[in-house]
């Protein structure tokens, strides 16, 4: 994503333009939107906002941006009713009325002000957390705005969280951290609605604040003020994941319940006297490969009977340390946290382990 934006700007044609009294019709409300600063050369706040202006001019194909000098089109400006400079208004396709801005100059926000006001799409690489309009909320539960390989991967179907909100907000910072957390889930998306900027959007569809929508087909939250925690257990009970709020994976991922029913049993066994740890571990693989997908829990019996507990115990501690450290991508640590999970499980008190020592953290975990 980094390198084609970066090739995209290395190529783009030069979309800012100039505007005078002579262009103004071209351009205002011409054949494509235009974002407009009206400025003056020797205004601070329009030399601070300069920079950023510019920048988001580099994210639209579509979509021109322009600037007026005020000192040098002081009719034009006179024209549009400006309070002061710097100020900024959108002129849509065709139509020569402008929308005033009435935000911060920011990147994200100058792009923003278009993406909700338009059917323009910027480059910005996207966003944990997306700002919904008119014109995208529907490509977005139904998944269609999202990399169609995405979808197909999902065995769970496409999930897009939707967060109904009026300003001033607070929650929504909360959520974002939830939503970085499932950035690498392929089926998972997390946007919001500002009710207060689309009260049309919020009166058809936030039946409740919280919306998940499985395939485009919606299920409310209905619990007022949730905790990010509820949303993450409503999600990943809907959705087919095992995010934790962290990012991490929880600690049942991986596992599967009548195996891990198996290891307890086993487990309680050698604490007892007269134990056969051979015998429990073929009787327990016998009785595992009735099991769909239990194939790691038959991998690590069969490490136990070759090189034994006190073995396992120390591949779960090195784990440990590489999941804490988070030492890897997230996709290397969340391979690492299934097969941690299960192998856990075999260890008698698994929190309870001795401390260690971390100067060979770096040492590769062995092979399941």
């Amino acid at each position: 994503m980094i390198f084609f934006i970066f090739f995209h700007f290395l190529f783009a044609e030069q979309n800012y333009v100039e505007i005078t009294r002579k262009n103004a019709n071209r351009y205002l409300g011409g054949s494509k939107p235009i974002l407009v600063k009206f400025f003056s050369p020797t205004c601070a706040h329009c030399q601070e906002m300069a920079a950023d202006f510019e920048a988001a001019s580099q994210f639209f194909d579509d979509a021109l941006f322009g600037g007026v000098n005020c000192q040098l089109e002081n009719d034009l400006c006179s024209e549009e009713e400006l309070i002061g400079t710097p100020a900024v208004k959108l002129y849509k396709t065709n139509k020569r009325a402008g929308i005033h801005y009435f935000g911060n100059f920011s990147v994200d926000s100058l792009i923003d002000f278009v993406e909700e006001n338009t059917f323009c799409k910027s480059y910005r690489p996207p966003r944990p957390l997306k700002n919904l309009n008119p014109f995208t909320f529907r490509p977005f539960i139904s998944g269609s705005s999202q990399d169609e390989g995405k979808i197909e991967k999902s065995k769970n179907g496409f999930c897009s969280f939707v967060y109904f909100y009026e300003p001033p907000d607070y929650f929504h910072d909360q959520l974002k951290i939830l939503a970085e957390a499932f950035l690498v889930e392929e089926n998972i998306s997390f946007g919001m609605v500002n009710c207060e900027k689309f009260p049309e959007l919020c009166e058809k569809h936030a039946i409740s604040q919280n919306a998940l929508y499985v395939n485009g087909k919606p299920i409310y939250f209905k619990k007022k003020d949730p905790t990010l925690k509820e949303i993450r257990n409503f999600v990943n009970k809907k959705c087919g994941t095992f995010r934790d709020i962290d990012g991490n994976l929880v600690n049942r991922a991986g596992t599967i319940p009548a195996a891990t029913k198996i290891v307890k049993g086993m487990v309680r066994k050698m604490r007892g006297q007269n134990f056969d740890l051979n015998q429990e571990i073929s009787d327990a693989i016998l009785k595992m490969k009735e099991i769909e997908n239990a194939d790691l829990y038959i991998n690590v019996l069969e490490r136990i009977q070759k090189f034994g507990l006190e073995k396992l115990e120390n591949d779960v501690g090195k784990m440990e340390d590489v999941l804490k450290n988070k030492q890897g991508s997230q996709k290397v640590l969340d391979s690492i946290k299934r097969r941690y999970n299960v192998m856990s499980l075999f260890v008698k008190q698994p929190n309870q382990s001795k401390t260690r020592q971390t100067k060979n953290i770096n040492e590769k975990t062995d092979e399941i």
